[in-house]
């Protein structure tokens, strides 16, 4: 892929040079249900098989999920004050090695 997108933009590169108007790739268009209860997306037996596991596991997880959050403790204000102290050393820290990039 990466060979080819070089040679993308050499042609894009070119083109533009030229004054003509560069070659027009594919848009990618979104992928809805519609469609593919018509019939016009082919989907392989893998990608079946992932989508039927996520919806299996949605409904597994979803009702522990529901019930954890509705029982789980609720934090005081020093709990919230220390969750944004050590966000703020990550995003710092993150911030610190882009710039060393």
């Amino acid at each position: 892929d990466s060979i080819n997108a070089g040679g993308s933009n050499r042609r894009h590169i070119s083109a533009w040079l030229e004054g003509k108007e560069p070659p027009r790739q594919p848009t990618q268009t979104r992928i809805g249900w519609f469609q593919l209860m018509l019939g016009k997306i082919n989907m392989e037996w893998m990608q079946i098989v992932s989508a039927l596991a996520l919806v299996v596991f949605i409904v597994v997880l979803l009702p522990g999920v529901i019930d954890r959050v509705k029982n789980s403790p609720k934090g005081t204000s020093s709990d919230w004050m220390n969750f944004v102290f050590i966000m703020l050393i990550i995003i710092g820290f993150i911030m610190m090695l882009i710039k060393l990039v």
